[in-house]
């Protein structure tokens, strides 16, 4: 197999300016974080922990909405029993909560 050099892999090329806005700015950049972060931290924990189950599945709620019901509902259920052992274990771990001033 010949390669010329109009067909060679490390021909050089000129770089061409990104035309899907893949490259942003720092200012635009750190706007975008702003934003993501503000958003997060405004969630309950139960949307937190609904939204880091679908991240760790690869999805969205926009990609939830278009599944098929059954495999929607299977997964909400687990969203439900994570947020349902979540709630359990956080009333675990308050201890000193009571105090027994009897003794």
């Amino acid at each position: 197999m010949q390669v010329t050099s109009a067909t060679s892999l490390f021909a050089a090329e000129p770089a061409k300016p990104a035309q899907s806005g893949f490259f942003v700015g720092p200012e635009k950049a750190a706007s975008e974080v702003k934003k993501e972060l503000l958003e997060y931290t405004r969630m309950t924990p139960a949307e937190k922990i609904r939204k880091d189950i679908l991240d760790a599945m690869g999805l969205k709620e926009e990609d939830l909405k278009g599944l098929d019901p059954k495999l929607r509902e299977t997964i909400e259920n687990r969203i439900k029993e994570a947020i349902k052992m979540k709630v359990e274990a956080s009333q675990e771990q308050q201890t000193g909560f009571y105090i027994d001033i009897k003794a």
